[in-house]
This record gives structure tokens, C-alpha cells and sequence, in this order.
């Protein structure tokens, strides 16, 4: 499924690359605009926030689960009212909010090659795991096709390779464009195996029991297990700055354009103010759903693959109608149907996943 997924984001990728070489447009939101006009583009804008914010919600939720397991012995938490691993996820998070105030998020760019170094590293990290524990190992067979955790894993995977809407930008910043096909297939066929290559050993050496992050699962006391933790809280907690900046300099273009009457100082403070309420209500959502799986799945299924795979669609549909042919129309059909039916079975699916966990935690504790 991993590999039908990422075919899809690449082909609407390539879409938008052709929508782009047709009209000139830049952004993701101008394509927007241009194909659908200002107001549906201000409801897509909308939408796309809001993706990003259950991004940055499920980043969280993340990071409090793996420093739980960093450290499993601490007693922080507040009885009746805050617990160890939202005590934790707490500090995580005032140690991650200066970087959101930043304007200059130069100094974060690092974060691009850190995520792929990330990624080798944990992929490495679980393999030594699993290579120098005799009791795990690569033990469990894995099934050919498992239709009942189809509709939450499509969600996943659409979460995976949530990165479309950048695409358009990067495109415009290419000094050759022709070679934009390569930079897909490099980027999609490196990301599918990372996640094939790491969803594969997890599930064979853990099989059914296989945690919603395959971190949750190796042994605990050893040298792999607490590199693979940390590395999986800091890869989010070096990006989350990066995943918000469209939030945010969207709040700061909204406060200067209400407060230009006012000192810059003031203009800045306010816009502070604001970007750390986001990162509060995003914190609480965290905290108050806090089942990875379900929630990345969700967002995965209601929100990205409209953003990523059903409008990139329409706007080739509209802005490039000259250049439709059948197969085109044939490719644009398949990728609809499949986007529909993943994104309505997806998120009914998580939904209800989400609905049943938040039962059984109140039911336990």
C-alpha cells in the first residue's frame, strides 16, 4: 500500500509541477486561487492550517510517548490532575516554544539533512535491537494482506508523505525544472524506504503486538533503545518551528494588518502572544488524545489526502483542461476513487479507533 500511496503523491506532485509551467504560479495557494477562485482558496488555506496544526498535534503526542519510555521511573505528574508523561511532554514543549517565536528560521535549516541522518540512524538503532536480542528478532511472519487495518494504515501513509504542497515552491526554485521528475522519484522512492524498510522490521519482530511507534517496543536498559528514543524526540523537536511557520506568519500578517496603527513593538508582542496559544491548544489536543496512531490516521485520512491528492487533481482538471486526454482523465479518475474511498473508510475507521481508546483510558483509570 505504501508504494501505491507514494506513486499517488508523486503523479498529483507532477500535476501541480504541470499547472505551474502553465500558468506561472508559485505556491501551492496561488494554484489554489488561480483554479478556484480567492474564496475557496481562503477555505483550502484554512484547511491546510489546520492539517498542519493536527501535523504538529500528532509531533507531540510523539515526543511525550518516547520521553516516557526515556524515562519510564519519573515522578513528576500531579495526581488527579497532570500525569508523569504529560508532565514531561510539558517541559518538552517550553523547551521547544522559543523556537517558535523565531522570524529567522535560518538558523533550523539543518533540520532537512537531520531528518534523513534521523532516519537512517533509527532504522539502524531497531535493527541492532532486534539483532542482538535473542529474545526478539525478526520471528513474526508478515501477512501478504491484512484488509481489517487497511483504512487506518492508508491514513498513516498518507500522513507519511504529507509534503505535496511544498513541491510547488520547490519546483519554482529549480534552476532546471525538466529534472523535477528525478527530485520526485528521488525523494518518494528514498521516504517509501525509510517507512517500508522500518514498518517491515517492526512488524517482524513484534508482530500483532507491534506499538503504534515501533520505538515503544524494544527493550528497555539498552544502548540502541535510548539512542532510537531520543532520536525520535528530537527530529519533531527540531522541526516543529519549521511545520508551524505557515501558521504563523499567517497570524503575524493578520496582527500587523489590525494593529499598523500601532508601535512594531506592540505588533510583535501580540503575535508572540498568538503563536503561543496555538502551540498551547495544540499542546492540550496532545494531551487529551493521546493515541499516535489513531489521531495521524485521522488527520492522514480527513485532511491530507484532500490537500494532497483530491485538489491537486482539480486543479490540473481546471487550469491544464487544454491537455486532458483519456489517459490522463483515466489517471485523475483512479486517483479520486482511491482518495475518496481511503479518505471516507480512513476516517471513519480512525475516527472510531480514536472514539473506543478514549473509552478504555477513561474506563482504566
Amino acid at each position: 500500500m505504501a508504494l501505491v500511496v507514494a506513486a499517488m503523491y508523486a503523479y498529483a506532485a507532477l500535476l501541480m509541477a504541470r499547472c505551474q509551467k502553465q500558468t506561472g504560479a508559485g505556491t501551492y495557494q496561488e494554484l489554489a486561487e488561480l483554479a478556484l477562485g480567492r474564496r475557496v482558496s481562503l477555505f483550502i488555506e484554512f484547511f491546510f492550517y489546520l492539517e498542519l496544526a493536527g501535523s504538529l498535534m500528532g509531533y507531540c503526542i510523539s515526543i511525550g510517548d518516547n520521553l516516557a519510555h526515556v524515562f519510564p521511573n519519573a515522578r513528576l505528574g500531579i495526581p488527579g490532575v497532570l500525569s508523569a508523561h504529560n508532565i514531561l511532554l510539558l517541559l518538552a514543549c517550553l523547551c521547544i516554544l522559543p523556537t517558535v517565536w523565531l522570524r529567522d528560521l535560518s538558523a533550523l535549516s539543518f533540520t532537512s539533512v537531520w531528518s534523513v541522518l534521523n532516519t537512517l540512524l533509527l532504522i539502524i538503532s531497531v535493527f541492532v535491537a532486534a539483532t542482538a536480542d535473542s529474545h526478539i528478532g525478526f520471528r513474526h511472519a508478515i501477512p501478504a494482506v491484512e484488509l481489517k487495518g487497511a483504512p487506518v494504515a492508508a491514513g498513516l501513509y498518507a500522513f507519511a508523505f504529507g509534503g505535496t504542497t511544498v513541491y510547488p515552491s520547490v519546483y519554482k526554485s529549480m534552476r532546471d525544472p525538466t529534472k523535477f521528475t528525478y527530485v520526485l522519484l528521488l525523494s518518494f522512492g528514498t521516504a517509501t524506504g525509510f517507512v517500508v524498510g522500518l514498518g517491515i522490521m517492526g512488524a517482524s519482530m513484534f508482530g500483532s503486538l507491534t506499538a503504534s511507534q515501533v520505538t515503544l517496543n524494544l527493550p528497555p536498559h539498552k544502548v540502541t533503545t535510548h539512542m532510537a528514543l531520543w532520536l525520535t524526540v528530537l527530529t519533531p523537536t527540531f522541526m516543529f518551528a519549521l511545520v508551524m511557520s505557515p501558521i504563523s506568519k499567517s497570524m503575524d500578517a493578520g496582527v500587523n494588518r489590525r494593529l499598523r496603527k500601532y508601535p512594531a513593538r506592540l505588533q510583535m508582542a501580540v503575535a508572540t502572544l498568538a503563536r503561543s496559544c496555538v502551540m498551547a491548544l495544540i499542546v492540550v489536543g496532545a494531551m487529551a488524545l493521546p493515541y499516535f496512531n489513531y489521531v495521524v490516521a485521522l488527520i492522514g485520512s480527513s485532511m491530507t489526502i484532500a490537500i494532497c491528492l483530491v485538489f491537486p487533481c482539480v486543479f490540473y482538471a481546471i487550469l491544464c483542461r487544454d491537455r486532458l486526454n483519456r489517459s490522463s482523465i483515466a489517471a485523475i479518475a483512479i486517483v479520486s476513487i482511491f482518495s475518496a474511498i481511503a479518505a471516507v473508510c480512513g476516517t471513519i475507521v480512525s475516527f472510531q479507533g480514536l472514539v473506543e481508546s478514549r473509552k478504555h483510558h477513561r474506563s482504566s483509570s
